[in-house]
């Protein structure tokens, strides 16, 4: 587990990778709490009256956290579905040929995999940002905080 958990943790996967391999079989399902919130058109009136903006690469960065923070949603939903619908089965007593009586361990232990990459993208994508945050003040260089 330490090994899988270090590589989804620590490597960097590309975007499409996420969602051709992960994203493409169960998406975020479309849920208000999974949106990322804009800012009201009010606070930024008030910030340009007192002469001051927001930044905007740095919010692009954080809804690009909040997104892969998402990301997971979509498996851990179906996993919650498939496992109340067990908890429902087995209170009502119902074992009927429909029912879910029986768990696909390899299924569940690859929605838990998913979501664990998916969570370590989102802890990926804000250590990078950290890191570069710190040599942009470092340089003052973008371009070459972005190198290093």
């Amino acid at each position: 587990m330490e090994s899988f958990v270090n590589d989804n943790f620590n490597t960097y996967l590309p975007t499409n990778k996420i969602e051709d391999l992960i994203l493409k079989t169960m998406p975020v399902p479309i849920y208000k709490a999974f949106n990322v919130r804009t800012i009201d058109p009010i606070i930024h009136s008030i910030l340009e009256e007192q002469g001051k903006y927001l930044n905007k690469t740095f919010a692009k960065t954080l809804i690009s956290v909040q997104n892969k923070i998402f990301a997971p949603m979509g498996h851990m939903c179906y996993l919650w579905k498939l496992l109340e619908d067990i908890r429902r089965n087995n209170e009502r007593g119902t074992h009927a040929p429909d029912s879910v009586d029986v768990i696909d361990f390899r299924q569940i232990l690859d929605l838990v995999e998913k979501s664990i990459c998916c969570i370590g993208q989102a802890n990926v994508s804000i250590n990078y940002n950290r890191r570069l945050e710190i040599l942009k003040k470092i340089n003052e260089d973008s371009k070459k905080a972005r190198t290093l």
